[in-house]
């Protein structure tokens, strides 16, 4: 094909003599790199009702587009410049000559039909500026007339905040930001009942908001003194507002909250990293995984990595609730490559941190960017916890996958390990939910403060969080004690009203709906001292060998007597818990920065109560055991006997109670050990055991916590496998011997199923070696094992005696001498026996 480069000097003439035609098709050319413009347009106009037109607008447009153009050229044949530039281009790309004269009829009305929409599309693209102008006033003035929701500020929190509101369809929402072009509000610009206004707006005009029509407004910027700022202009024009305000200092949260600029009741400060802990040690326990350390006097310890405001709330928390009942001594090694800073920073967040009861505080410096930081000793004691509490989610990734490798990788071989290593990862969502699905060698790494888990609806507004907290206020505040003598205590509810219907049913069952109006009066400080009370129960339920776990039952008054009668069953000594309520007590206002000061007499009590809340001081703040060693000198100050103690001891009185208020039900948590016959074991065997055990459950209040098994074929494998996969139980593996010996028994693919069990298991002991011992009396002693830790056992057995030492009737027998409870099912009748 040869180059015409006739038709090439009249297209050049053509450009010559009507230049304002050239310069509109290099504007439709530049249009088409600019047509989101356009799809934003029709998506605003229309509200979302082309949707599909938006979402294939690139293939719609270029057909639109370039049959348009065919539809110019032929409707304006007659002028030559087109007709020369058609010509040429026809003959340049096909090699032939196509006129207009060869055109059906049909074709020439349907490019004209296209034509008239390409025209339309180009309009619409040139008036788009002023149609979404109008659409986002119109919206604007919608919200602003509307009961709405304010979210002030674009940080990861707020962010996080609006992607949790599900009903988006049905609230009306204004978003005041720093930045209108943030890409992220590009989804909100098609939503009539969300309005976009920068920060600005808020002095600009602030009688345009409405503020009588405000359901609630968010404040999360990345400025804690911009917050206030906020928050202190809106409480000028409306001292009524809902407000929920993010402020990460702790001095500026604790100072504008109790006593400052932020003091109305109708204010809720919330820190992320505040929420970070507690939900963090909602989920683990603050001693560790195991019961070792709670039912013991040891010691336990927790790693603090890097200095920052994360570190500081965990430190704090960690203090308040380590007061376990055995008063076990708690250290928290606080370590970062600048000590003397977090020793500083530690010092000045809580200057009387050195008096917390039984905890010590070590700061040690080490880099994590060099070896030596995973080659200390400090790994090797007994760690509870590794928090890693750097701002960078990549640091805290990086220490943590180089400690799992370098440092901890032979106890997690062995399955000795017992170290946590939690990492902060505000913006790992989706990376903390694959950790947690990792049941192999990541179950020792997890993540915690998710941005999601925390700036949402639920959370945030409706204070899911505060529902334990409101009950214990609720309890505490209607509890009056009489004593009638040092070691009996009567709790007598004065609970006030005037509601006639509501005393009777309170004197009549002892139960009475819970009443949040007090708590919404109480200052921050008071609030956070009964959120501590609320999540100090955990630690003495754990204490007692019980669980709290969320339930659907709405009936507080059964929900209250099934807590109380598990309850009672296991609360042997009143003295311990006691104890521990109280040193959690003294250990919250030492945090608080609460000083000692000598007894009043009780006349002076209540006139100083106010003033000691505002120096923060109180004269409680001594030891448990002081009260009893300075009676005479209390009987003088006009207090009776017990009188102090007595508050310690009623609200664990009344933990069934606060627990009912807040929906929660009381479980036995219990080790299951199994022990059975490795063949010969029928399905209907296993269908009827589980069944049992599933009806037992829900009747009795058990929870299963772990299961002990030796994971030999048969009965030890599959109960287990049942009991993780159906109750998320944790796994201990009492191996009888060696395991490459143990593994000799059994054939290739029971080895393959043995180590993906193994696998899973928590925690993996070998109880002999056989140059020692026999195997018979290795498989004895494995079985002693599984009886001595457990506190149910399941014993699948055909009631005969055992055919050799260590079978399955041997194991029976020495479970009944240590009357253990048993569960047993004949492999032979099917018959299920508890003795």
């Amino acid at each position: 094909m040869e180059f015409n480069q006739e038709c090439i000097s009249k297209i050049f003439n053509i450009v010559k003599q009507h230049p304002y035609y050239f310069t509109l098709m290099i504007g439709l050319v530049v249009f088409w790199f600019k047509r989101d413009n356009l799809s934003q347009l029709l998506w605003s106009v229309l509200y979302g009702g082309v949707k599909q037109i938006e979402k294939h607008r690139f293939s719609i447009f270029f057909v639109i587009y370039t049959i348009g153009l065919l539809f110019y050229v032929f409707a304006f044949q007659d002028i030559s410049w087109i007709r020369a530039f058609y010509d040429s281009a026809a003959l340049f790309a096909f090699d032939i000559r196509i006129g207009y004269e060869d055109i059906d009829t049909w074709f020439k009305s349907l490019i004209y039909v296209i034509a008239i929409i390409a025209g339309s599309y180009t309009l619409l693209s040139v008036i788009a500026p002023f149609f979404k102008h109008k659409k986002d006033d119109i919206n604007k003035q919608r919200v602003l007339k509307s009961k709405k929701i304010i979210v002030i500020g674009l940080n990861y929190s707020s962010k996080a905040y609006l992607d949790s509101v599900k009903d988006v369809d049905n609230e009306y929402i204004l978003i005041l930001t720093q930045d209108k072009n943030d890409a992220y509000l590009e989804k909100y610009e098609y939503f009539h009942n969300v309005a976009i206004e920068s920060i600005e707006f808020l002095y600009q005009d602030i009688d345009a908001l409405n503020l009588s029509k405000v359901k609630h407004i968010i404040i999360s910027t990345d400025s804690d003194i911009d917050n206030l700022e906020i928050a202190t202009k809106l409480i000028s024009e409306n001292d009524n507002l809902k407000m929920f305000v993010q402020i990460e200092d702790r001095s500026l949260r604790y100072l504008h909250k109790e006593n400052g600029l932020l003091s109305s009741q109708n204010i809720r400060i919330y820190s992320h990293n505040e929420e970070s802990v507690r939900l963090l040690f909602d989920r683990y326990d603050i001693d560790g995984i195991d019961n070792n350390v709670v039912e013991s006097c040891n010691p336990f310890a927790i790693a603090v990595v890097g200095n920052t405001q994360l570190s500081y709330e965990v430190v704090s928390q960690c203090a308040i609730l380590g007061q376990l009942p055995n008063e076990n001594p708690l250290t928290i090694y606080c370590i970062d490559k600048d000590k003397q800073a977090f020793q500083d920073a530690i010092e000045l967040h809580f200057p009387q941190i050195d008096k917390v009861p039984n905890l010590t505080i070590e700061f040690i410096e080490l880099n994590h960017s060099k070896k030596s930081f995973y080659d200390d000793g400090i790994w090797g004691g007994a760690l509870s916890y590794v928090v890693l509490c750097f701002e960078d989610e990549q640091t805290n990734l990086d220490i943590a996958a180089t400690l799992l490798e370098l440092t901890f990788i032979e106890k997690i071989v062995h399955k000795q390990m017992s170290t946590q290593l939690l990492m902060a990862m505000p913006n790992g969502y989706k990376l903390g939910e694959k950790i947690k699905n990792n049941m192999e060698f990541l179950k020792y790494l997890d993540t915690f403060a998710s941005t999601i888990d925390i700036s949402n609806d639920k959370y945030i507004v409706a204070e899911d969080r505060d529902k334990k907290a409101i009950a214990t206020d609720f309890v505490y505040s209607n509890i009056d004690i009489k004593v009638d003598n040092y070691a009996r205590y009567e709790y007598i509810y004065t609970f006030k009203t005037d509601n006639e219907d509501e005393k009777k049913e309170y004197e009549k069952s002892g139960y009475v709906k819970i009443n949040d109006s007090g708590w919404h009066k109480l200052f921050y400080l008071h609030k956070e001292s009964n959120r501590m009370v609320a999540d100090h129960i955990k630690v003495k339920l754990k204490f007692l060998g019980l669980v709290s776990k969320k339930v659907n039952n709405t009936d507080t008054k059964e929900l209250f007597f099934d807590n109380k009668k598990l309850f009672e069953s296991k609360l042997k000594d009143k003295v311990k818990l006691a104890r521990a309520e109280h040193n959690r007590w003294n250990a919250f206002h030492y945090i608080h920065g609460y000083k000692q000061i000598p007894f009043v007499s009780k006349t002076q009590k209540g006139f100083l109560k106010v003033q000691h809340n505002a120096l923060k001081q109180h004269m409680c703040l001594v030891d448990f055991d002081e009260f009893k060693a300075r009676v005479d000198e209390l009987d003088a100050l006009g207090y009776e006997k017990g009188e102090f103690e007595g508050y310690d001891i009623a609200i664990n009185d009344h933990i069934p109670l606060i627990l009912a208020y807040a929906g929660y039900k009381i479980y036995q948590d219990v080790t299951v050990g199994i022990t059975g016959h490795r063949s010969g074991i029928s399905d209907e065997v296993y269908t009827k055991l589980f069944g049992y055990i599933k009806d037992m459950i829900e009747k009795e209040g058990i929870s299963i916590k772990t299961i002990i098994s030796p994971l030999a074929d048969g009965a030890d494998r599959v109960v287990a496998k049942h009991m993780i996969e159906e109750y998320s139980a944790k796994l201990i593996v009492p191996l009888p011997f060696e395991e490459y010996a143990y593994q000799k028994d059994f054939s290739n693919d029971s080895k393959k199923e043995f180590e993906k069990l193994m696998a899973k298991a928590d925690r993996v002991d070998t109880i002999s070696a056989l140059d020692k011992i026999s195997k018979n009396e290795a498989y004895l002693k494995a079985g002693e094992y599984v009886v001595d830790n457990c506190d149910i056992l399941i014993a699948i057995w055909d009631g005969e005696d055992a055919r050799g030492v260590g079978g399955t009737a041997d194991i029976v027998e020495y479970a009944k001498t240590k009357l253990k409870k048993i569960i047993y099912i004949n492999t032979k009748s099917k018959g299920i026996a508890r003795w």
